[in-house]
């Protein structure tokens, strides 16, 4: 160690070698210097070297291995600066949210390379035994690392480092075998790492290898489908956009080195490559519609690859737009003879073409459409001949049919009316006919369907009617468009809705409607949206669903909904744009099977879920008490919605316990099946911790609460409850701030709403005796939980508040850790010091525990109807008994006394006796007292010296009474002295005591009355 050089300038320029020139090439030179150098106090100017230089190349991180070896023979200190550095770099990708996307290219340009060094570092390392796992870890570190990058790499921007992996380092983690699916030792026995740690390794990369192959999957359908995109673009325009050109060879070059991965980790693996659809065949089947990220089965190809449903909502409407009348039958062929022979609108299918692209081509901004023209569309030519008597004559019947059409509106008239014009078909006529349909107003929109079935009824044999009519509505919607502003909106509503019905009926050409659509998508905004909406609800399921219109519609429709996404639009346009989408594509809604169930069992469901009331649960009991309860698979049935009380109504829970209770007189085992039920919900409750569960918990817990009403547990079962709920997950019994548990975070005090709920139900009981002390020392507890924990929110406090109200109103919430744990603390003590008293005093205080019980009001309210009055009377006299005192839980036993035989004849001379006797009553009571006040005495007021007498009494062994005498008109008061045993005096006070002790009882009973009332209000406010 002498002889080493330790100067600053070579140790330094060592350490920058490692970070400039840690290469293969390098790698003796470095060596020579390190072994020459001291290095003491560059240690972790090294190891940071070593994690910024550049591993490109798998012989320049074997060099970084040999100089990692030699400086961990040296020094102690290396490998921990090392290692912890090196995990770090190697997590997973970072967040890119709000990074451009060349942003996100540069900064992926520079992580991948780097992590690719590291890791092929990092494995050397972990194999050559320089990093080891820690003797206590529960995951080996090469594990948590390979999990940290692939496991949650859920864009597969690692896809090229597990591929770099997967060659260098897949021998040494697992044996590469085709398999055909089925379970094999992909071990490899002969490597250094633990087995343990390959099957992960291997696990972690297959789950990667899944998921590249599904994204792979969905990377390909959108590939295929922005092709046929391009396809139907070209076709509408002309020509493909660069832009759109340039998406798609960037996401074809994408996609072919996600391929080219995905085909080497599939040989590494020993993984089957996905299935890929034919390129060629899906661009020709047409285009997808994707929306709400998932591909909808709406591809469009053959008749059979249609989307689901069909062209028409219902028959009705198929028939009026496809049953359309055959004229020859109706009318002589030669009143057809001046039609065109069955033409069409179109002569070729290459005429319409050539149509789509002109229409698709032409922007607002036309000029060559002049005002003048679009003020009158259609214009009647005169014909030069003059007009004859036969001509006067059709041109009335012309003018009867033209009368009679805003009053058509059946299939039948408008179909009569059709025939009728035929047998006055001529050029004149046509034309008039012509513009009256194209000028009907826009009031009277309900008469464009009939108007549209009477241009299809004439199509086959007079198209020109048709024609006329369709270029009309192609001007006059460009016109209104160029003028949106001028126009009124039901004037183009008018025009959209009419070119709909037309394309519904086939008379208009595919193109039209397809340029109207794209018009209105490209310029969307304002009442463009409010006319794309209509146009799509009066034809858009035509259009989907037709197979000529089907893939157009689809992509047109998938523009809409992207900018409806994009665009920061009204609420009410959202409303229309989603109304208008459902409409032409309505969602595919899968049929749910139904769980089907016994008679019985629904029964059973019907009277407990659904007829459960105050005032039919007891008629529900005595059904359910007829039922075969030796039967397990009945017994079974009633259970269930005994053992999921979240399926009622919250105000039925009290009724579910009141028939537990009653069921239980019969059948004990039944309540203790719900008891022990309720008390396993609490604790799965605590165990799992999931909030969609909270309902389901609060409900148990309430109905806890009511079968402690009924008697069903003892109160110690309550409170044990209570604390289980605070403590469980815990390792200290109390709470301390600071320290929480994996199944109760921070700031999740759902705890403390099931033990308010709880208490809310039965703490109303606790307030005589032993159970009273109980619940202060919980209440003190809950208050150490809160305290413990961090800020408690405000809707927390409410309710602790209103509990703390209800059942000691006197308490104030405490604010503090130490104040709560000291109140606690001494509640605690007080209660070891009573059960440190003599035996004498504890009989004594708990004589006074068992009275004051007695005097406590009924523990559960009285649900019994007045439809049968037997039943009623019986569950009053059983819901009225004591409550419980501090020797315990006492067993009630129910003794049912056979009904005595009552005879209707004695009764009423029973009732007239003793009216009678009620009536002598009074009538003696009001002489007594008109013969009483004839001698009237004031009452004597109290004189002065009355408590002097009494204290000097109490002093003496005699008694003082004060005499009252009258002379004449005056009152006298004269003191008089008796022995305390005379018969007088104790007699005296024996009366004193009665009355007092009377007025004591009068006094409780009047108090006991007023709680009752008062917590029979609260009861009934709260349900």
């Amino acid at each position: 160690m002498r002889n080493l050089d330790g100067s600053i300038k070579k140790n330094t320029a060592f350490t920058k070698k490692l970070k400039t020139n840690l290469t293969a090439d390098q790698l003796p030179t470095l060596t020579k210097e390190l072994l020459s150098l001291k290095l003491e106090k560059y240690i972790t100017e090294a190891a940071a070297a070593i994690l910024e230089s550049k591993l490109g190349k798998p012989a320049d991180a074997w060099a970084a291995v040999e100089i990692c070896s030699l400086l961990h023979q040296r020094f102690a200190e290396f490998t921990p600066a090392l290692v912890p550095n090196l995990v770090k770099a190697l997590g997973p990708p970072p967040n890119s949210a709000g990074m451009t996307p060349e942003q996100k290219e540069r900064e992926e340009a520079a992580r991948v390379p780097k992590q690719r060094g590291m890791l092929r570092l990092f494995t050397e390392l972990y194999l050559v035994g320089i990093v080891v796992d820690p003797p206590n870890a529960k995951e080996s570190v090469m594990a948590t690392v390979v999990k940290d990058m692939f496991g949650s790499d859920k864009d597969f921007l690692n896809v090229s480092i597990a591929v770099s992996f997967a060659k260098g380092f897949g021998d040494a983690f697992w044996v590469a075998k085709s398999g055909d699916g089925e379970d094999q030792d992909w071990l490899n026995p002969e490597s250094p790492v633990p087995p343990l740690v390959q099957r992960i390794v291997r696990s972690t990369f297959v789950e990667y290898f899944a998921g590249v192959s599904k994204y792979l999957v969905r990377m390909h359908k959108h590939i295929q489908k922005v092709e046929a995109s391009n396809y139907e673009h070209a076709i509408a325009r002309g020509e493909i956009s660069e832009d759109r050109q340039e998406r798609l060879e960037k996401g074809i070059k994408t996609y072919e080195k996600l391929l080219a991965n995905a085909k080497v980790l599939s040989e590494h693996l020993g993984e089957q490559m996905p299935d890929l659809p034919d390129r060629e065949k899906t661009a020709e089947t047409g285009m997808g519609i994707i929306y709400g990220g998932r591909e909808r089965q709406e591809i469009v190809g053959t008749k059979s690859d249609l989307p689901t449903g069909g062209v028409w909502e219902d028959e009705e409407a198929r028939q009026f737009y496809e049953d359309i009348v055959d004229l020859k039958l109706f009318v002589p062929q030669i009143l057809l003879g001046e039609a065109k022979e069955k033409a069409s609108l179109f002569a070729s299918e290459a005429q319409a073409e050539e149509a789509e692209r002109a229409a698709a081509a032409t922007s607002l901004d036309e000029s060559d459409l002049k005002d003048d023209d679009e003020a009158k569309l259609m214009e009647d030519e005169e014909d030069d001949q003059p007009e004859t008597k036969d001509a006067l004559s059709g041109r009335a019947a012309v003018e009867s049919i033209l009368a009679r059409l805003p009053n058509a509106l059946a299939k039948d008239a408008i179909d009569q009316l059709s025939v009728e014009f035929c047998y006055n078909n001529s050029k004149p006529a046509r034309k008039r006919l012509a513009k009256h349909l194209f000028t009907v107003s826009r009031q009277r929109t309900d008469l464009l369907p009939y108007y549209s079935r009477l241009i299809a009824n004439l199509l086959p044999y007079i198209p020109e009617v048709g024609v006329k009519v369709v270029e009309a509505l192609e001007k006059d919607f460009r016109s209104l468009l160029k003028r949106r502003d001028r126009v009124p909106m039901e004037e183009r509503m008018k025009n959209v809705r009419f070119i709909a019905e037309l394309t519904k009926f086939r008379v208009a050409p595919s193109h039209v409607p397809l340029h109207v659509l794209k018009v209105l998508i490209d310029d969307f905004s304002g009442s463009n949206i409010e006319l794309l909406s209509l146009f799509l609800e009066c034809c858009g399921r035509f259009l989907f669903k037709s197979p000529d219109t089907s893939a157009r519609t689809g992509a047109m429709l998938e523009v809409m909904m992207r900018k409806k996404t994009v665009l920061n639009l009204d609420s009410r346009h959202v409303v229309l744009i989603n109304n208008a989408f459902y409409q032409c594509n309505p969602p595919d809604t899968p049929t749910s099977v139904s769980k089907v169930r016994e008679p019985l069992e629904m029964y059973i469901r019907q009277l407990l879920i659904r007829d459960l009331s105050r005032k039919s649960v007891d008629r529900i009991t005595k059904k359910l008490r007829k039922m075969n309860w030796a039967d397990r698979q009945v017994v079974g049935w009633i259970r269930k919605p005994f053992f999921k009380p979240w399926k009622l109504k919250s105000s039925n829970i009290p009724l579910l316990a009141y028939i537990t209770c009653e069921l239980g007189l019969f059948y004990p085992d039944f309540s203790t099946a719900v008891v022990d039920n309720c008390l396993e919900e609490v604790r799965w409750g605590l165990e799992t911790n999931v909030f969609k569960d909270n309902h389901r918990r609060l409900a148990s817990v309430r109905l806890l609460g009511e079968l402690y009403n009924y008697r069903l547990l003892e109160s110690d079962t309550i409170f044990d409850t209570l604390y289980l709920i605070l403590r469980f997950g815990y390792a200290s019994p109390v709470p301390e701030p600071g320290v929480s548990s994996p199944l109760d975070a921070p700031h999740d005090f759902f705890r403390v709403r099931l033990c308010c709920a709880l208490l809310e139900t039965c703490g109303p009981c606790f307030d005589r005796g032993r159970q009273a002390a109980q619940l202060d020392e919980f209440l003190a507890f809950i208050q150490v939980y809160l305290t413990a924990k961090t800020t408690v929110s405000m809707d927390i406090e409410f309710l602790l508040s209103e509990t703390l109200e209800l059942l000691r109103p006197k308490l104030s919430i405490m604010k503090s850790y130490e104040e709560a744990a000291h109140a606690f603390n001494t509640l605690i003590s007080q209660r070891l010091d009573r059960a440190a008293l003599p035996e004498s005093a504890s009989e004594a205080e708990g004589q006074d525990d068992v009275d004051d019980g007695d005097e406590t009001k009924p523990r559960f309210d009285d649900y019994a109807s007045d439809e049968e009055d037997g039943q009623a009377n019986q569950n009053d006299s059983g819901a009225e008994s004591g409550g419980e005192g501090v020797g315990g839980f006492e067993q009630e036993v129910v003794v049912h006394m056979p009904e005595e035989e009552r005879n209707e004849e004695e009764d009423t001379a029973f009732e007239l006796a003793f009216s009678r006797m009620m009536q002598e009553s009074l009538s003696s009571g009001k002489s007594d007292r008109k013969t009483a006040a004839v001698f009237d005495v004031p009452i004597p007021g109290r004189v002065k010296f009355a408590d002097a007498a009494e204290n000097e009494s109490a002093e003496s062994d005699s008694v003082t009474f004060t005499l009252l005498t009258k002379k004449g008109n005056k009152q006298q008061f004269k003191r008089m002295a008796l022995p305390k045993d005379s018969t007088f005096a104790v007699s005296t006070k024996i009366h004193q005591e009665e009355e007092r002790v009377e007025r004591m009882q009068l006094k409780r009973l009047v108090l006991s009355y007023e709680e009752r009332e008062r917590e029979g209000k609260t009861r009934s406010q709260r349900e």
